[in-house]
């Protein structure tokens, strides 16, 4: 596994170590029936995001067969593909590795020079993985693999589970960082002297769950120095993901897409993107699953959508 994703688990351990040592401990969930709904609901979360990002992890992608071919296409356009694959990385080496943005002609056989095998339309070569990625969207280096035609759907649920996840960890810390503010509030009201806040000291009646309260408070505080940027990072890519799945779109075709409406514009013609299906929901569909109960499940159903570029060719 790249350092990235020890990363994430460091991060997602501190989160959940600081919960419970200024939250989960100082107020006994376990205690009261409102305690054990937010344990139930906060390890639950906990463990969706958990599965989800393993999941994206360890699932292969999508993997092009070896020798496959397009059906149907004839010799003369399988060795066109071949020459202008050929011709394509002979000018990125002329440019220092530069190539500019390819965009294939409808239907057209493509090739892949690195794999030296044919592949389908929406797959794309992955440097860092070293092969052909069935509808690849982008290598994500948070998760050390390709986000593809395999794990595409547990990768938006993670981005979801992690959101809703840190969002209520977020809330719980500011209440209790609050709670502690104002417990600080009434000690300096009282007649005595306020105690020392780091002091190891029995504390006030009444107060028993709060045993050093200052120090939860400065645990709350760095926790929500890290978990609110995350969740706005985590936002920001889950709208994108969002926004480009409603039009059938990937991440890569995303720059495609926009240099065909531009030449459309330019012909003063209509543009429509050859895969989107015209339905919001279609488009959703064929990531998520074709039953929308299914679409928070951090597993397959068994009519998941994805519908490989595969069913209509051939392998020899």
């Amino acid at each position: 596994m790249g350092c990235l994703v020890w990363v994430v688990g460091i991060l997602v351990g501190l989160v959940l170590l600081s919960a419970w040592g200024s939250i989960v401990i100082p107020w006994q969930w376990w205690a009261s029936p409102v305690g054990i709904v937010n344990l139930i609901a906060t390890h639950t979360l906990l463990g969706l995001m958990v599965y989800s990002y393993r999941a994206t992890i360890i699932t292969c992608p999508g993997r092009v067969p070896h020798g496959w071919i397009p059906a149907g296409a004839s010799a003369e356009a399988l060795q066109k593909a071949i020459d202008d694959e050929e011709e394509y990385r002979r000018v990125k080496r002329r440019r220092g590795g530069r190539g500019r943005v390819r965009v294939y002609e409808k239907g057209a056989p493509r090739y892949c020079s690195k794999c030296q095998e044919f592949k389908p339309p929406r797959s794309h070569h992955c440097s860092e993985c070293r092969m052909c990625t069935l509808k690849m969207d982008h290598h994500c280096p948070w998760v050390d693999n390709c986000v593809g035609q395999g794990n595409h759907k547990t990768f938006i649920l993670f981005l979801v589970y992690a959101i809703v996840g840190m969002t209520y960890a977020g809330v719980l810390f500011t209440i209790r960082l609050v709670d502690i503010v104002q417990l600080f509030a009434a000690i300096t009201r009282t007649k005595n002297a306020a105690p020392d806040p780091l002091s190891m000291e029995p504390p006030l009646p009444g107060e028993t769950d709060m045993r050093w309260p200052a120090l939860h408070m400065a645990v709350c505080a760095l926790s929500l120095i890290v978990v609110v940027p995350l969740v706005l990072s985590l936002l920001c890519l889950l709208g994108y993901q969002l926004g480009i799945l409603a039009e059938n779109v990937t991440t890569i075709e995303d720059y495609e897409r926009e240099l065909l409406k531009k030449k459309a514009r330019r012909d003063g013609k209509p543009f429509t993107w050859q895969y989107d299906t015209g339905s919001c929901m279609d488009n959703y569909r064929q990531v998520m699953g074709q039953e929308v109960k299914r679409w928070l499940l951090p597993w397959p159903s068994p009519n998941d959508g994805n519908p490989s570029e595969l069913d209509s060719k051939d392998t020899v």
